[in-house]
């Protein structure tokens, strides 16, 4: 049996990696507040990722000989678009980094502890952002969090480098066309001074679409032997 716990999959592309793995005959356990996908192999795990006592107590069904098992942190929030000082609501920061930072290191450390005398193959991706890599004026704390999810995964690959069953990613997945990019575009351009960017690729059909996506993260994982990197952009990845 090959089982998937993944954040996030009543839409965008935590939906569309739900319905990757379903067809490719994965168990789906979905996490989060709320569901859309009916299917036998889904197992809807009711989860409020802000909520940190809720994180702390959740735990992964484990299957008892599972051939692979595989968690994925899609789950994220931009939180408030503000410049620091500017903040309206200061509480979206706390939730900002439970959500994006604060309950993938809670779940990774539930997940590896479920997952210490595995001798089947598992691993862990977590989507990252080259938000996480680059400066946005306006995105703080979604930027500071998305580059803490990289130094995570590169502290739990040092950490477990001697376990040949293992394996873990950090993956930039690129521009998606999900509704974070329509609260991009409708951010205060005084706030955010890189939205005529974001907006442009909107006009011009160069968002990328979260079935393509899902796709392609599906394929880093089917050739995880072969990606020695860490942190990586999928779309510097030949696939």
């Amino acid at each position: 049996m090959k089982s998937v716990w993944i954040t996030g999959t009543s839409r965008g592309l935590g939906e569309a990696l739900a319905h990757k793995f379903l067809q490719r005959g994965w168990h789906v356990h979905g996490i989060g507040r709320t569901h859309t996908i009916e299917d036998e192999s889904y197992h809807a795990d009711y989860l409020d990722l802000a909520d940190p006592q809720a994180v702390l107590a959740y735990r992964f069904s484990i299957p008892d000989i599972p051939t692979q098992a595989l968690f994925i942190h899609n789950a994220g929030t931009l939180g408030e678009i503000a410049h620091l000082g500017n903040f309206k609501n200061p509480q979206r920061i706390n939730e900002t980094f439970q959500v994006n930072l604060v309950a993938a290191t809670v779940l990774s450390n539930t997940f590896l502890s479920a997952m210490k005398h595995a001798t089947s193959e598992f691993g862990m991706l977590f989507i990252g952002s080259g938000a996480g890599r680059n400066a946005y004026d306006g995105w703080a704390s979604y930027c500071s969090s998305k580059a803490g999810i990289d130094m995570l995964a590169r502290c739990i690959a040092e950490e477990n480098k001697e376990e040949n069953n293992f394996h873990i990613f950090s993956i930039a997945p690129g521009v998606i066309d999900t509704s974070m990019q329509e609260e991009i575009r409708g951010a205060n351009p005084s706030e955010f001074r890189k939205i005529e960017r974001f907006e442009t690729l909107k006009r011009e059909d160069k968002l990328e679409q979260p079935e393509n996506v899902a796709e392609k993260l599906y394929r880093v994982w089917e050739m995880r032997s072969r990606v020695s990197e860490t942190c990586i952009d999928l779309r510097e990845l030949t696939l």
